[in-house]
């Protein structure tokens, strides 16, 4: 994040909400090494319920452990899609409202996920 970003740091209680919410899940053993980091304000419900998102973003982080990784020693295809299929649905999470995206379907469920590997990611 530059200097000049509008971004709102995750506060203590935005990392623990998202450890405690994704410590339910299977996920345990690879969520402890991820967090949230900062997000840009969250948009005013518009006349349609939903919220104007062109541009918005949302950033986490995470150190790739060794149980992540592949023979090579790299972060794992397998485990990369998992990160990119869970914390996208968990980054939309906040723009929910009550009538988009909102429970009983919080998060969703991926159709499709096209992923590109430019570079390995070693632990």
């Amino acid at each position: 994040m530059g200097s000049n970003s509008n971004m709102i740091p995750a506060t203590q209680e935005d990392k623990d909400a998202f450890q405690q919410g994704m410590l339910s899940n299977y996920s345990k053993g690879m969520i402890k090494d991820i967090e949230p980091y900062a997000y840009d304000p969250i948009p005013a419900v518009n006349a349609k319920g939903g919220r104007n998102v062109d541009g918005w973003r949302s950033v986490f982080v995470a150190t790739v452990q060794k149980d992540w990784t592949n023979g090579l020693g790299n972060l794992h295809g397998a485990a990369a899609a998992w990160i990119v299929d869970v914390i996208s649905s968990v980054a939309i999470a906040p723009l929910a409202t009550d009538t988009w995206w909102g429970p009983p379907m919080l998060t969703g469920v991926s159709l499709a996920i096209d992923m590109l590997y430019f570079n390995a990611a070693p632990v």
